[in-house]
């Protein structure tokens, strides 16, 4: 696992127009952190059983990336109050949760530290612009009707999976209380639109075919995990990030799910 890895790491260091392309590089960084979160030299879980050299790897990887794609004049939230989107919203909380997290890990590394980003800012200072942002990004979502994408298992399920990272990782109390709010609401939302894992109202950015008429979907095969309803399914790609969570859903909303009155 980590000669993979390593491997995985070295081809985005190597490969610039790659590791630049939006369609292509934060998608799988939610699983790759939390691998370098549990089992890194600090690790929470097993410290020390990330190889060394896979470590370096994905330090270097993290670095490149975030010099020239971390922005703090991007983080700006007193006047845009977080709704000045760069891209998608699903691409924008994901590059966001991404820059967030590459600076927890850069600005505490010595060889990273007081490296100055291609905006001539530290990690220090990206760390703490980019928690300061979420903080109030997160609670604009809770306020104003949550995601823009909405009740969408593709596009809404990837933009949660960073918040997921900040509801376990994160070091500031009211961005790790905050996150936890948003999971519950997303949720529940899913929970009340739902019966037996099939999802009604209304949704936004839904393609035609599978996406918009099939009964059940992601979100339907993730809640097995919580909820022990309908069949469960083997785990893939980003799926890990929420079966390696420390988020449970509350009871409530674990009511609202299963209790269909009949």
């Amino acid at each position: 696992a980590s000669a993979a890895l390593q491997k995985m790491a070295q081809y985005f260091i190597d490969n610039p127009a790659v590791r630049d392309d939006y369609d292509n590089f934060y998608w799988s960084v939610d699983v790759t952190l939390r691998i370098l979160e549990f089992f890194g030299r600090n690790g929470s879980r097993a410290a020390g059983r990330l190889g060394q050299e896979a470590e370096d790897a994905l330090y270097e990887m993290m670095w490149v990336w975030a010099k020239l794609h971390s922005r703090i004049a991007e983080a700006e939230y007193e006047k845009s109050h977080t709704w000045a989107l760069t891209s998608s919203e699903n691409h924008h909380l994901q590059a966001l949760s991404t820059a967030w997290q590459f600076a927890k890990f850069l600005k505490d590394d010595p060889r990273y530290r007081d490296r100055p980003y291609d905006d001539g800012k530290t990690a220090g200072e990206h760390y703490a612009a980019w928690t300061a942002y979420a903080r109030d990004y997160l609670l604009e979502r809770a306020k104003k009707g949550f995601l823009v994408e909405f009740a969408n298992s593709t596009y809404g399920f990837v933009a949660m999976k960073g918040v997921y990272n900040f509801s376990d990782f994160a070091e500031d109390p009211v961005l790790k209380k905050r996150a936890g709010y948003c999971l519950d609401l997303f949720w529940a939302s899913w929970a009340q639109e739902q019966i037996d894992g099939v999802r009604g109202g209304g949704r936004t950015r839904i393609y035609q075919g599978g996406g918009s008429l099939l009964g059940r979907d992601r979100l339907s095969d993730l809640a097995w995990y919580y909820l022990d309803m309908g069949k469960g399914t083997p785990p893939r790609d980003n799926d890990f990030t929420v079966i390696t969570s420390a988020y449970r859903m509350p009871l409530v909303v674990m009511d609202l799910a299963l209790d269909r009155g009949d």
